[in-house]
């Protein structure tokens, strides 16, 4: 695995879309809460219905998947609100270090590299993952980063006013009774979840083009750590527990030690966090992410 090949290849597309972003909002500045709108109510629920309701999986493989993610995303809400205690984290800042260390970027990074890495058969437990992880972040996700603003009550409303909800549920009966779903529905979401991956890289270019400084330090390098580092040692763990195969295990722990997703941003945005520490997240676990996946994958291919 070259580490020039799994740069130009992974790497440099991110950053240039990024790029095309924060060269916009510079000429001309872009609205970001209709981007990010667009991409919670029309983009993301496409992307999660499609992607549950077309996978080929076996049943058994998807449950290991799901409790998989779940044990994660549990394992790593503990270690968040300890990083909140530890850096002495309030409000917004602590919702944005929690959700920001829970949540990975298992779509548009963690995608290729696991097709880079490990090719097509690689590729569809990946896709599991991140479908999985993408209806968790637009449904735990918003419940975390509602909380304190809201009452526990309006919080899962609010998690049942976002249409991504019904997607996933949607797409996972779809599956499971196997419906002979229409062409042109699947042809829609096809192309309107393919616009969320590139939009989300839109929303981090124009906060990069919003000359953001690195300021709150120590939460900065706290979720950037634990991204990197500690989310693959935990991932790691639970697969000793599970009944997966050896590449299901390579997978699911290739695409933990991803950097912080981007829609944690919309999320900060959206929802009274913290936008400028989420977008100093993204870009640092992002760029640190350069070294510590290309370590990783040199221990498991």
């Amino acid at each position: 695995m070259e580490f020039v090949s799994v740069f130009s290849d992974v790497i440099l597309p991110v950053f240039l879309i990024a790029a095309v972003g924060a060269s916009v909002h510079k000429i001309k500045p872009l609205n970001t809460e209709a981007l990010s709108q667009s991409i919670l109510y029309i983009f993301s629920p496409a992307l999660v219905f499609h992607g549950l309701s077309t996978t080929d999986l076996p049943l058994t493989n998807l449950v290991n998947i799901l409790i998989f993610s779940f044990l994660l995303l549990i394992c790593l809400y503990i270690v968040g609100q300890l990083l909140g205690f530890l850096t002495h984290s309030e409000g917004g800042t602590k919702k944005t270090l929690i959700i920001s260390s829970i949540f990975m970027n298992a779509g548009n990074y963690g995608l290729p590299v696991a097709y880079f890495a490990f090719g097509d058969e690689g590729l569809t437990t990946a896709i599991v993952f991140f479908v999985i992880q993408a209806t968790l972040g637009w449904t735990v996700g918003i419940f975390l980063a509602t909380q304190g603003s809201q009452s526990t009550i309006d919080s899962i409303k609010t998690v049942f006013k976002v249409p991504t909800t019904y997607a996933a549920i949607l797409g996972v009966t779809a599956s499971a009774i196997s419906i002979n779903i229409p062409s042109w529905l699947l042809k829609s979401t096809d192309i309107l979840g393919d616009a969320a991956i590139p939009a989300m890289l839109i929303i981090l270019g124009i906060h990069i083009g919003s000359k953001i400084r690195i300021t709150k330090l120590k939460p900065v390098i706290a979720a950037g750590l634990v991204r990197l580092l500690i989310s693959p040692l935990i991932a790691y763990g639970i697969t000793l527990l599970l009944p997966l195969t050896l590449l299901e295990t390579k997978i699911l722990i290739l695409v933990s030690a991803m950097p912080t997703a981007v829609f944690t941003i919309i999320l900060a945005t959206e929802y009274g966090g913290d936008p400028e520490l989420s977008s100093n997240i993204v870009i640092g676990s992002t760029v640190f992410s350069l070294l510590t996946i290309t370590v990783l994958l040199f221990f498991i291919s």
